[in-house]
């Protein structure tokens, strides 16, 4: 075979394998001699998708043509999420759980793996990682999408905010218990949901 030959059967079982990621490639095909085909196979064979969602500017790769449709749902799991999860949309789920009067509310199944996961990560990080600070991001001006907040004015004093914690909130069956005022932000880890 030819050197240009054994690059391409190498390449073409690896890039699969690796679904893209050039250091891999280059490592299964033999080290730093081979990472600029690996770099060159991933800039001129990938299939980029762009699009915006939760505010973020979204970009998924595949290199086989075969998975492009996959594209298509992953960029709907993203949609689907959004729709579920934004404190800027009224019709969320987040939203009405946010507006709830009272501490029993039933929630989706989604709703409460995205709570799981919440509590976890509160639990884990010793309560660094605690999105039950929506009234703090509120009273700080982020009451909008970001790209919709005036800057900030330093002549109006902060205002006195009761601290609340997700560690305050249990998943019952299909319901979450949480006191009235406990009201979450899941941009963060709503992104890395979807």
């Amino acid at each position: 075979m030819t050197r240009r030959r054994n690059a391409d059967v190498a390449a073409s079982g690896i890039v699969r394998v690796t679904n893209g990621a050039p250091a891999k490639i280059s490592a299964l095909m033999g080290g730093a001699a081979m990472s600029a085909v690996a770099d060159v196979l991933w800039r001129e064979t990938r299939i980029a998708r762009r699009f915006r969602a939760m505010n973020t500017d979204v970009e998924l790769h595949v290199l086989d043509p075969a998975f492009v449709p996959l594209m298509a749902r992953a960029a709907s799991v993203f949609s689907r999420t959004e729709a579920r999860f934004s404190r800027f949309r009224a019709d969320s789920e987040l939203c009405a759980f946010n507006a709830r009067d009272h501490s029993c509310y039933e929630t989706s199944p989604e709703f409460r793996e995205l709570l799981r996961h919440a509590l976890q990560m509160q639990r884990v990080t010793r309560g660094a990682f605690d999105p039950a600070v929506l009234p703090h991001l509120e009273a700080a001006g982020y009451d909008r999408s970001f790209e919709h907040v005036a800057p900030a004015s330093s002549d109006a004093p902060p205002r006195a905010i009761e601290r609340r914690s997700i560690g305050e909130a249990r998943i019952e069956g299909a319901a979450v218990v949480a006191p009235p005022g406990l009201r979450l932000d899941f941009g963060g880890i709503g992104k890395g949901y979807a």
